[in-house]
Formats: C-alpha cells, structure tokens, sequence
C-alpha cells in the first residue's frame, strides 16, 4: 500500500461481530478529551508495521486483543499542524479481553451499521463504517481450529473406548470461554472429530447457533496428515469451526503455514484453546492464538 511521503501513517480497526438477534455490529469508541464517538486508532511507534500498529492500538484503547480480517480502506486528512495524516483501517474480530475505561477511551459502544453511522461524529469514519457489507461475515472465511476441551486422563480413564472418554468438569468450564467466543461469529458449519470429548466441546455452541454439528473422519485422532489437508482445503470459503486433537490442529495450522498463513502469535495447542485462522483464497491470510479461558 503506497501512502504519500512526509505524512503521519497510522493504524486502525473496524471491531465487528455477527450477532445472532441484532445482526452486524461495530464497535465505537467515546473520547471526552475530543467528545466525539470515532473508531479505534493510533500511530506507529518506530519501526512497526501499519497492521501491526492498528492491532496493538485496537487492543490498547479497547482492551480487545483481535484477528485481523481484511484491509478495508484508508483516511486521508490534515490536523492542526497542516501534516497529512494517512490511516488504514482494517476490519478485526475481537478474540479475547474486555474494556476497562482508559486515558483515551472513556466507552464503547457495539451498535448496528446503520446506528453507528449515525453516532459517528466524523464523515470519514461514517464512510468507512458505511461500506461494510451486510454480507461482512459471509464474504470473509475464517477457520476456527478448537482443540478439545479437557476430558481428564487418558491413563486414569476407566472405560475401555477411549472414544467415548467425555469432558471433565475443568473441561465444561472451558467450553463455556468457546462457545461466549464463537457464539458471535457468524459460523454456519460445525466439524468435529466424531471422539466424544470433541462432539461435547461444541454441543453448546451448537444449540446456541441452531446448527448441526458434522462427524468428520478426517479429524480423528487417527487420521492422516492428507486426510487433515484435504477437509482444510475443502472448507476454506467458509465460517466454520472445526473440533479436534492435539495432533490433528497443528498438521491443519502446518499446512495453512506452508500455503501462505502468517502465525501471528508463537505456536501453542493446549486443550481448550482455539486458532483463528482467516481462509480467504489468493490473499494474504493470517492465524491468531486462543488461550484456554479456564
């Protein structure tokens, strides 16, 4: 992305989520030192990159540590000083945290698309908010690799199916983190690996959303590095949580890297967490890590 030289470059986000009642939202932000409701931004601290300015930004004002979705445009503008001031904005999906009141933000707001451009008090940012598509979720794929929540001991169990081996009480309270994470995510299809232990972790976000969840062979713990590669690659285009074992989620985040996904955060898998991974085909995509909430 070109920008225009003796300029102030900074990063920003557009915080959506898809809610199951109210539909798309945006989150915007009230300033009391400007009393204005803009969206969430700042500028680049020396040497960092405009995306990774806008997230850090994100999370600094609004507590929300996120996964960026696309680049959804730029604002061009003079301040005070007569500089020009260049932002992109990215569109962002909040993946963990909370807002806590801070120097710069004072509150936020989720609102629908069409509240929000009314609320905005700058026209740039009322464009900006104005160009998301209703169809937001549905035009950009991402892939939710969940692994297991707990189920105990494989050792200590006392069955002899270890297939059948169901979520320990830690385990139910991590599901509780998966599914208040996903619940707003727009995700029309639920994979699992047909274990128990997997079908159990997304058995409350799956009536939450009133969608079916799929046994899939290729999420099993047994199943191979091109059985994982193949169902990955057959589900890209979709919003879609997949469900499975602490070997099967690193060869489907494996293959995502060697085709072209950045690995955001430093490599982990522990039981109950969760990759964010967008899919969109021919652009550059990226995974965030999850950690389990309990």
């Amino acid at each position: 992305m070109s920008q225009p030289t003796n300029h102030i470059a900074a990063g920003g986000g557009l915080i959506l989520r898809q809610h199951r009642r109210r539909g798309l939202q945006v989150l915007i932000c009230y300033r009391r030192r400007y009393d204005d409701w803009s969206l969430p931004k700042g500028k680049l601290d020396p040497g960092e990159g405009i995306l990774g300015a806008a997230l850090r930004e994100v999370e600094e004002e609004t507590g929300f540590r996120c996964a960026p979705i696309a680049h959804h445009g730029k604002v061009e503008y003079t301040v005070k000083s007569g500089t020009e001031k260049v932002v992109d904005y990215w569109t962002m999906e909040p993946i963990s945290g909370s807002f806590e009141p801070n120097n710069e933000i004072q509150r936020v707001k989720w609102l629908t698309i069409d509240d929000a451009v009314e609320a905005l008090s700058y026209k740039h940012d009322r464009k900006l908010v104005r160009s998301v598509s209703p169809t937001w979720a549905e035009d950009h794929p991402v892939a939710y690799f969940v692994r297991h929540a707990n189920a105990g001991d494989r050792a200590s169990y006392e069955g002899t199916d270890d297939t059948r081996r169901p979520l320990s009480v830690r385990g139910w309270a991590q599901v509780e983190g998966i599914t208040k994470l996903l619940r707003h995510r727009g995700i029309t299809r639920l994979i699992t690996s047909p274990y128990v232990r997997c079908f159990e972790t997304l058995l409350p976000l799956s009536e939450k959303l009133g969608v079916a969840i799929e046994p899939h062979p290729a999420l099993a713990e047994e199943a191979s590095y091109l059985e994982v590669v193949k169902l990955v690659d057959e589900v890209r285009g979709d919003r879609v949580a997949l469900c499975s074992h602490g070997n099967i989620i690193p060869a489907a985040l494996q293959h995502l890297e060697r085709t072209g996904t950045q690995m955001v955060d430093p490599f982990d898998c522990k039981k109950g967490s969760i990759w964010v991974a967008t899919t969109p085909e021919g652009e550059q995509t990226q995974a965030r890590y999850v950690p389990p909430s309990a």
